[in-house]
């Protein structure tokens, strides 16, 4: 740590010649300023970046700035090194929280993202949002309660659920009402019905029974309006198996299928998934066009890439949501002190969660690319991952646990950045 000079917190000017345990004014901005033994205003160049402000025993506390590595900037209390009272942090790419801080953990307040508007407003865990608001672009509220827990989350077609979340994912025991009286009573994964306590369909038909990506499959039974059994048995892709024609149950499989939910699910998959990603295929040296699922898994904060010795790699065309499924693998990570990169369809909630803390924290080196299995090309660009890596795929539908270190791969080197991965022999 190196002790620069003195400095305004309201200009940055440079201030000389303080007489300690009084009041002084800023030459620059007239500021008035009070400084004591312990509370000197200083410029401290920390190792995460440089700060601005008052200062005791050689680290921030007391009322600052700094100007983090990372881009990222903060403007408020201190204590003892660490951000803790009221403050603005604001991220590098734009966003920012205004709050209260304690021990260097966001704790209370509200995000607000690059055109000022108000995202998010409640109460934090961890440093991660718990329990409050969630906005929309124009104030109204999308969701309220726990980010994971019970919630109401508000769909912008009018449709309310009431029930278990992770995220902005329904999850767990809960209900969805439809503007046009449609019910879905049961247990949701992903967004999407799992298993149906009750549908209850507008025109008062009725089904129990099991689902499969929101659409009725599986066992299940199937009343009509007037309250008469029409099926009871097997069903696939919103059918029963038994040839069947009944228009009671084409127009409640339409129904479903136009529910915002599986839009919203299938929207999103789409979104993911424009065009093919290119790769190029050397003697050495595979790279593809598709870089890191987050910033935060940069080990180089100037080049803001991401760089593995040795990792293990993973690949597998199944989305990985829960980080139970690959807790063994990074545990395995952990004991032998190596790295990981995770090439698959999709990495999001919880599993992306568990990998950006445990590297912000340093418990591992992670990556995870995204592959998405809907892009034009996803069978070459994974058969060529496999072939420059030696891992085995995890098929999109197979039934295989992460835990398997049987699967896994390895190369040299990789290096990801925010447009690329490079696959180094």
């Amino acid at each position: 740590m190196k002790i620069e000079s003195y400095k305004c917190p309201e200009c940055g000017g440079n201030i000389t010649e303080i007489p300690t345990g009084s009041q002084v004014s800023c030459s620059y901005c007239g500021a008035l300023l009070s400084i004591t033994d312990n509370a000197a205003l200083k410029e401290l160049e920390m190792e995460d970046g440089l700060y601005s402000g008052e200062a005791t025993a050689g680290v921030p506390h007391g009322y600052g700035k700094m100007s983090f590595r990372n881009g990222d900037r903060y403007v408020g209390n201190w204590k003892f090194g660490k951000m803790d009272g009221e403050g603005i942090l604001y991220k590098g790419y734009g966003t920012r929280f205004e709050g209260k801080f304690y021990d260097g953990k966001r704790m209370s307040g509200k995000e607000i993202d690059d055109d000022n508007k108000v995202t998010f407003e409640g109460n934090y865990r961890d440093d991660q949002q718990y329990e409050g608001k969630w906005l929309k672009a124009d104030g109204s509220i999308c969701k309220e309660g726990l980010n994971k827990g019970q919630a109401t989350i508000y769909f912008d077609d009018g449709s309310v659920y009431e029930g278990e979340t992770n995220g902005g994912e329904l999850q767990g025991k809960g209900k969805y009402t439809d503007p046009d009286g449609t019910v879905l009573t049961g247990e949701w994964e992903d967004s999407l019905l799992k298993h149906a306590d009750e549908i209850k369909f507008e025109n008062g038909a009725c089904y129990k029974g099991s689902m499969k990506s929101g659409r009725i499959a599986g066992y299940g039974t199937f009343w009509g309006h007037d309250g008469s059994m029409i099926y009871a048995d097997d069903w696939a892709d919103g059918r029963p198996r038994a040839y069947i024609e009944n228009d009671e149950i084409k127009a409640a499989d339409k129904k479903l299928c136009g529910l915002k939910p599986w839009l919203n699910y299938n929207n999103r998959r789409h979104d993911i998934s424009c065009g093919g990603i290119d790769f190029v295929k050397e003697e050495n040296r595979l790279v593809l066009s598709k870089g890191y699922d987050s910033a935060y898994f940069s080990t180089d904060l100037e080049k803001m890439c991401c760089e593995l010795e040795n990792p293990y790699i993973l690949v597998s065309r199944k989305r990985i949501v829960r980080p139970q499924s690959i807790l063994i693998l990074l545990e395995k990570v952990v004991a032998e002190n190596s790295s990981l990169l995770i090439v698959s369809d999709e990495v999001v909630g919880d599993a992306l969660t568990t990998l950006i803390v445990n590297k912000l924290r340093g418990t591992f080196k992670v990556c995870s690319v995204s592959i998405p299995n809907l892009c034009e090309n996803a069978e070459a660009v994974y058969a060529a991952v496999c072939n420059a890596t030696g891992a085995k795929q995890i098929s999109e539908y197979g039934n295989v646990e992460y835990d398997q270190t049987y699967w896994l791969g390895t190369v040299s080197k990789v290096i990801v950045d925010r447009d690329s991965t490079s696959f180094i022999a």
